[in-house]
């Protein structure tokens, strides 16, 4: 099935016109299928360890313009999503949260280091509800991340409606470390800028794969790579 037209992040941006599409046969030291923000952050990765490997990435559709540009544009620091209001399961949290931090610095530096334009916001982020009772859940999870030393900050209607410019919520704690991107813009830069030994094939959907001795054989409409490894 191909993606829709109806992403309004792909929608700022313009047409690709540099598009390669599997023509033949080719050899590789890593085959990369997918090129959404994993694969595009894999193959820059194994790049850095070796810049003499060859890497090939190759996806179905468009790169980057699945799951990777229409997501929220969000990069989440602290969560109340999954029930964290209480000390329970207290590590696992610690460390998800260690594992938010970590995306987002790393985010950070690639858009330092190429300057790239995806509407970068420091926004933080609001958990807020429109119901009074939520109060004592909002207080909860507000001590939590002030015992894991996350600054946070309880809201009431009135600072709400400031803040949001809606009289709509009633409580909400805000954290400061979250932010609000364009996800199209920045898979579209991850694109842009791939690195040298890196070579990206799309519209060129993969049919099967199979394993020969050391290698591994992998098939497509019309021509096939073999490659040492496959992610």
């Amino acid at each position: 099935l191909l993606n829709d037209n109806g992403c309004g992040w792909l929608k700022q941006l313009q047409k690709r016109i540099n598009i390669k599409t599997l023509n033949q046969d080719l050899n590789s030291d890593y085959l990369i299928i997918g090129a959404g923000y994993t694969g595009l952050s894999a193959a820059r990765k194994l790049s850095e360890i070796d810049n003499k490997k060859k890497i090939i990435i190759i996806d179905a559709q468009l790169a980057g313009e699945g799951g990777s540009s229409r997501n929220s544009g969000y990069l989440v620091d602290t969560t109340l999503n999954d029930g964290f209001t209480s000390n329970k399961d207290i590590k696992n949290y610690k460390k998800k949260v260690k594992i938010f931090d970590l995306g987002i610095e790393a985010v950070k530096r690639y858009v330092k280091e190429y300057q790239v334009d995806c509407d970068w916001n420091d926004s933080g982020k609001y958990f807020a509800s429109s119901k009074i009772v939520d109060e004592n859940s909002a207080k909860s999870f507000s001590n939590l991340l002030t015992s894991l030393n996350f600054k946070n900050q309880i809201l009431f209607k009135n600072e709400l409606k400031k803040k949001l410019g809606t009289s709509f919520y009633n409580v909400g704690v805000y954290t400061k470390g979250g932010i609000l991107l364009n996800p199209a813009k920045l898979a579209r830069s991850m694109i842009d800028t791939l690195p040298e030994n890196v070579e990206l094939y799309e519209n060129s959907q993969l049919l099967k794969w199979k394993k020969i001795n050391n290698k591994i054989e992998c098939q497509f409409l019309k021509n096939k790579i073999i490659t040492n490894n496959i992610i």
